[in-house]
């Protein structure tokens, strides 16, 4: 039974041309290899889950509680908003200082915000706390964390420990043209000088806590400048700004995290003002951080620099320049032209220097502001993003005056 049927061969020893019965070399037939279910395809998940809710149901009998109807993919069932009770349970577990909690419902641990900074990138799980915006999760969950507390973002893809005692230049990135301007000049220079290798670029933004829109730009967080930083391959330092401090004191506390949780040493701040120098001042004059802070040098790399040869640059660069904001500056009569979603081009400028020559070709009085799409981003989506946030603006300052209102009546 167990003969194989092969082809006649010819037998050891013997000659072309000698006539000899040739005879039948047979192997015995292997085993099959029996598939063992429930190691492949559906019958792997089957197996996964009848054993996920066996050893849920064997912990909450040892617990004492009663067995429950629990779902295949347990990160489905935290998709949605978190109670109050989740919400106490996880502030009682950071101010004791306790890397996890029991969830209220189903008894599962959960990590802190606490325990997932110290891993300094997101493990794309989609953690139910994670502080870096769910940015690795690729399964939709439902929901994105929020990001409400100053945490780096690791675009660059360098592990954590390559950080360690690196000169760092801090470039505060609105994610407009005049700061990718500053970040092209600036590569440009460290190459040159030779200091590339030892320096690390980080990109730092600040943005509204309560609504993810960086200000001026009224570009959201999540869906632009985050998508800018994957697109550059450059870290990114999320600084959420609120009412409980001033300006000043959150952005000290988010370049302390570079400084203490990643270990680089932060010596540059680097900016991309043009020429007006009442901003640059304000900068030089605020700016001032406590030690070991406090010997921060401000850097400039397009001060000054002339537009055509800035023109130049911007479109042999990568990505796609558009008009994303209006300022007070810009005269009535120019709106037609100057408009949100209209692109930045060598066109644009022509046509708005032929025009309105007292408006400056880069916007730097306040005229108009700009946002750079890349590759990786859909220009059609992103300016409809930014449309709906200039339309969302009046009526959220609107809602937030009547909750005053109530308030100051109450």
């Amino acid at each position: 039974p167990h003969v194989a049927r092969t082809s006649r061969v010819r037998p050891r020893g013997a000659v072309q041309g000698e006539r000899r019965s040739a005879r039948t070399w047979t192997a015995p037939r292997q085993p099959r290899r029996r598939h063992v279910r429930g190691f492949r395809g559906r019958g792997r998940r089957l197996w996964r889950r009848r054993m996920w809710r066996r050893l849920a149901t064997r912990a909450h009998a040892a617990a004492g509680r009663s067995r429950i109807r629990l779902p295949l993919r347990p990160h489905r069932a935290f998709a949605s908003n978190m109670s109050h009770d989740i919400e106490e349970a996880h502030r009682a577990a950071c101010a004791a200082g306790a890397g996890c909690y029991e969830d209220p419902a189903t008894g599962f641990m959960v990590m802190t915000r606490d325990t997932l900074l110290k891993r300094k990138r997101c493990c794309g799980n989609g953690c139910r706390h994670c502080p870096y915006g769910h940015m690795n999760v690729r399964t939709p969950l439902g929901r994105q964390n929020e990001i409400d507390v100053p945490v780096l973002l690791p675009f660059s893809g360098l592990p954590p420990t390559a950080l360690r005692g690196r000169e760092a230049y801090v470039l505060f990135h609105s994610g407009g043209k005049d700061s990718y301007l500053a970040l092209l000049a600036l590569q440009e220079r460290l190459r040159r000088e030779g200091r590339d290798a030892n320096a690390h670029i980080v990109l730092l933004t600040t943005f509204a806590q309560h609504n993810g829109v960086v200000g001026h730009q009224q570009v959201p967080f999540r869906d632009v400048v985050m998508e800018q930083a994957r697109w550059l391959r450059t870290d990114l330092l999320a600084a959420p700004l609120s009412g409980d401090a001033t300006y000043e004191a959150q952005v000290e506390a988010a370049l302390r995290v570079l400084s203490d949780a990643h270990g680089l040493d932060v010596k540059y701040l680097v900016f991309g003002d043009l020429h007006v120098r009442e901003i640059r001042d304000w900068r030089e004059r605020v700016l001032r951080f406590a030690p070991p802070l406090d010997k921060l040098e401000m850097d400039f790399p397009v001060w000054l620099a002339d537009y055509a040869d800035l023109s130049e640059r911007l479109a042999q660069a990568d990505g796609d320049v558009f008009v994303c904001a209006l300022g007070d500056n810009i005269p009535q009569e120019a709106r037609d032209l100057v408009h949100v979603g209209v692109p930045y081009d060598a066109a644009f400028q022509a046509q708005l220097g032929a025009s309105f020559p007292e408006v400056d070709l880069f916007g730097e009085n306040g005229e108009f502001h700009s946002v750079v799409v890349f590759e990786n981003m859909d220009a059609d989506a992103v300016l409809d993003k930014i449309r709906q946030v200039a339309n969302a603006g009046p009526k959220e300052a609107e809602d937030e005056e009547d909750e005053e209102d109530e308030e100051d009546e109450e």
